[in-house]
């Protein structure tokens, strides 16, 4: 499983990471409180560093509105998260925000996962290194592990559903249903 700058709301509360929490809560209410899909996408793409991509970011707005929402109401607590981890990349940003840092550090710890900071990067890896998120996808494709954890379930079971990769646009996205990864690398 690669997870990339991670935001998941009911661990930060869980562990009392009150900075990262309001940080959260602050991007939330500026972003919804954004009238049109355009001036929440140049919001978006300045604090993420996805300026480039602007107009990728564009068309998802809708998309991230409904993601925000759900973070923010998630319950997940990390040991439910870390019930059967598979083995587990974690990318960050170097310049990425304090939240997806601080529950990057708290997975890594419960999923033992390796975690990667890529340098340069903010929250949108994805867009703005491609290259780092296909080289920690490449990387597990050839791990043993991966190999004797497919072949042990017949696919990959995750924690909660996390994410895995599917391509959109030219870049990499991720989703996952019913606690199982549903692709695990495009075709």
């Amino acid at each position: 499983m690669t997870l990339i700058d991670p935001v998941v709301v009911s661990v930060l509360r869980e562990f009392g990471e009150d900075a990262a929490c309001a940080e959260i809560e602050g991007q939330y209410q500026r972003f919804m409180h954004l009238s049109t899909d355009h001036e929440a996408a140049a919001h978006f793409s300045w604090i993420t560093g996805a300026a480039p991509a602007h107009g990728i970011v564009t068309t998802l707005i809708p998309k991230v509105r409904l993601e925000m929402t759900a973070t923010r109401s998630d319950t997940a607590t990390l040991a439910w998260l870390a019930e059967s981890p598979p083995p587990t990349t974690i990318l960050v940003g170097e310049k990425t925000l304090v939240a997806p840092r601080a529950v990057a550090r708290l997975l890594g710890h419960a999923l033992e996962a390796t975690t990667i900071v890529v340098p340069g990067a903010a929250h949108m890896i994805p867009m703005t290194h491609p290259q780092a998120v296909v080289d920690a996808v490449r990387r597990k494709a050839t791990d043993p592990a991966r190999a004797d954890a497919i072949a042990a379930d017949g696919c990959f079971s995750s924690p909660v559903g996390f994410r895995t990769a599917r391509p959109l646009s030219g870049m990499l996205l991720s989703f996952a249903t019913n606690r199982r990864l549903i692709s695990v690398l495009p075709a």
